[in-house]
């Protein structure tokens, strides 16, 4: 049986660009459309002839160490995009309880305000 896919995370990796050889990085999100969270830099300046990859936010922030396995970059990414919506599915879920706590005492003061009126009329 197959696993319905709306917790799976996907992060999308562009093409290298020609000339810059910067990967852009995008966030799927549920609705299909693409939130952009970053870029990777691939830095030639080593000795060995080895790539280190450079990680960083839409702000221009590194927000990984470089690294020199690019899977390990796509993992880091999947990671972040991850805790990203757990927080984020996680204050859904206060603001769905605030909103339900606020309609419960909104019903329990209309049930005693009904109540109340139901005495003055009976008194009467």
């Amino acid at each position: 049986m197959n696993k319905p896919q709306e917790n799976k995370v996907l992060v999308r990796f562009s093409t290298p660009d020609p000339t810059t050889s910067i990967v852009n990085v995008t966030r799927i999100l549920s609705d299909g459309s693409e939130e952009p969270i970053g870029l990777v830099f691939p830095n030639f300046d080593h000795e060995d002839d080895s790539v280190n990859y450079i990680s960083v936010d839409n702000f221009g922030q590194e927000i990984f160490p470089p690294t020199k396995d690019f899977i390990e970059v796509e993992n880091r990414f999947q990671k972040s995009v991850k805790e990203i919506a757990d927080r984020s599915m996680a204050k859904n879920l206060e603001a769905t309880l605030e909103e339900y706590e606020a309609r419960k005492e909104t019903i329990k003061s209309l049930r005693q305000h009904k109540h109340r009126t139901k005495l003055k009329l009976l008194h009467r």
